[in-house]
């Protein structure tokens, strides 16, 4: 049975209303037409960011006891299937949807949890053939990532508040995270910046969900 396929447009939600060239307009202005109706894949990555993020906080916090490493090798794998995949898999669907900030950062953080699980776990299992970096070369990476999510942050400021706040803080998480590599306290403080950005992930995670689902508009 062949069923007549509409083809996909966009148009905003009041018709007397072009989008500016050039310009930006709130990607929840929009209403797509036709067939091929796609859900929002930003909530996917958010709770996957969140999720994974608050996971390892709980070790950097020392929640779990000061040195225990017991829920680490949890997180490792947590973040190459839920953390990383989850949110590659949400940021090629965004992409695909013509989001290109939600598939740039959404990919961005996707890749750098796999690449954090599979370093942590190669470190753990083969100690003779990888080894940790020198505490310089944690300071840059970390200060590298700091210096990418400002951009993200800076890219951000026509968005939605709740979007802004993650990666704000997520910002500093990066910048603490640099410090911790020198000073203990620091890097515990990493760990409560962390925890405040990943429940932040959460609620702009909600907010799209309960929009979509229930047509309420939260705070943020």
């Amino acid at each position: 049975m062949t069923q007549t396929r509409q083809r996909r447009s966009v148009r905003p939600a009041d018709a007397e209303v072009a989008p500016p060239v050039g310009g930006y307009k709130p990607e929840r202005e929009y209403v797509l037409e036709g067939e091929w109706m796609r859900g929002d894949p930003s909530s996917l990555g958010l709770i996957c960011f969140g999720m994974t993020t608050a996971m390892l906080m709980f070790i950097e916090t020392t929640w779990t006891g000061d040195g225990d490493t017991t829920l680490k090798p949890t997180v490792i794998f947590y973040a190459i299937a839920f953390g990383g995949i989850g949110q590659l898999i949400a940021g090629i669907l965004d992409m695909i949807k013509g989001n290109t900030f939600g598939g740039t950062v959404f990919s961005s953080y996707g890749c750098f949890w796999i690449g954090w699980g599979l370093l942590e776990f190669s470190i753990a299992n083969y100690p003779g053939q990888f080894v940790g970096a020198t505490k310089t070369g944690q300071t840059l990476f970390f200060g590298l990532w700091a210096l990418l999510t400002l951009i993200f942050f800076l890219t951000s400021l026509r968005r939605t508040a709740s979007i802004q706040t993650v990666l704000f803080t997520l910002t500093i998480t990066f910048i603490l995270l640099a410090g911790g590599v020198w000073d203990a306290s620091c890097k515990e403080g990493a760990g409560y910046m962390g925890a405040f950005c990943a429940g932040s992930a959460l609620y702009a995670a909600f907010i799209i969900m309960v929009k979509m689902e229930l047509g309420y508009s939260l705070p943020g």
